[in-house]
């Protein structure tokens, strides 16, 4: 199997490393990269409009977690969804709500309402594409809008951290809708409570992508752990660590594409610091945590799991990508 590129998506940080991550970056960008060739194009360069950002003019704006559905690419910042057609970058829509702070991630139903995960409230709501809302849900034991209101426009807030749960990405097994809760390290099922977690348990987890029957997950540490969908058991755990031949911590390990079961390409987002010491407390397995300028960049690799290998990677922080939430390819072949 071969793949035309891959679309990866993130921001561009501003030059003050030191910012809180509400303050961080400046634009949202998506790139194309073309491994075998090392050729990467900028296909957009984005900001938020600033009816739909808090009014601070750094305020933070950087693409998420997207989901790629026929020939559309749909794409959050932290208060809206952008709607791209493929592979021209042509937008063809547009979605802000009142209820969207620190979006992490946008799924799509099988009947095409979107599912918008939305960080900052511990909740995820289900939309159509004008914004009426079909479904709302509380990712933790609290009632919904027992800490929020829904009178409010978040939007127009900067953070609402700590969040209680930390929401990061939603997906389908069947019917049942399922979102990854970070500090809880596991994945809830939403539409049915009666279910088990999944307890992924390793460290914070990121993505879940459903493939051939299984989901992978990420941990921030570089860990891609995977249920079977049927059973819900643990079938594999690889550490990229072990084999990425890296010194230090490989980054912040987030944005995952799924190959053929075997293979993936994940995203590394360099580690920064932040006084969220929880967050970073992973970094203590290395041998020296305390470093402040850790050497990885930000970049996109690919990573034979049966094996035990890493295939190749990409540079994507010499082409002014500093954060990465989504890797989707291009197109396949063969």
């Amino acid at each position: 199997m071969s793949t035309d590129g891959y679309y990866v998506l993130g921001g561009h940080q501003r030059d003050d490393k030191k910012r809180p991550s509400w303050h961080l970056y400046d634009h949202a960008v998506i790139l194309c990269v073309h491994p075998e060739t090392g050729r990467v194009e900028r296909k957009v360069k984005y900001v938020t409009p600033p009816e739909a950002r808090p009014d601070d003019e750094n305020a933070a704006v950087c693409f998420k977690a997207g989901t790629v559905v026929g020939n559309r690419l749909f794409v959050p910042t932290s208060t809206e969804v952008v709607f791209y057609s493929l592979p021209d970058f042509e937008q063809v829509g547009y979605l802000s709500h009142p209820w969207f702070n620190d979006v992490h991630h946008v799924a799509v139903r099988p009947d095409g309402a979107l599912v918008v995960v939305s960080t900052g409230l511990d909740m995820v709501v289900v939309m159509t594409e004008q914004g009426d809302v079909i479904d709302a849900y509380s990712v933790n034991e609290d009632p919904l809008w027992s800490r929020f209101s829904p009178d409010t426009d978040y939007r127009k807030v900067l953070s609402t951290k700590p969040h209680k749960s930390h929401p990061n990405y939603a997906f389908f097994v069947g019917d049942d809708l399922w979102a990854t809760r970070a500090w809880q390290r596991d994945a809830l099922c939403l539409t049915d409570r009666s279910q088990p977690n999944l307890e992924i348990l390793v460290n914070y987890v990121h993505d879940g992508v459903v493939h051939g029957g299984r989901v992978y997950f990420t941990t921030v540490d570089g860990n891609i752990v995977v249920f079977d969908c049927s059973t819900r058991e643990m079938v594999r755990r690889v550490d990229l660590n072990a084999i990425s031949g890296k010194d230090g911590p490989l980054g912040w390990c987030r944005g995952l594409t799924v190959l053929d079961g075997e293979r993936v390409v994940v995203g590394f987002t360099k580690v920064r610091k932040t006084k969220f010491r929880e967050k970073v407390a992973w970094l203590k397995r290395f041998a020296n945590p305390e470093v402040e300028i850790y050497p990885n960049p930000a970049r996109i690799a690919a990573y034979d799991l049966a094996n035990g290998k890493m295939l190749w990677e990409v540079d994507v922080e010499a082409h002014d990508m500093h954060a990465i939430f989504g890797i989707h390819t291009v197109g396949v072949a063969g």
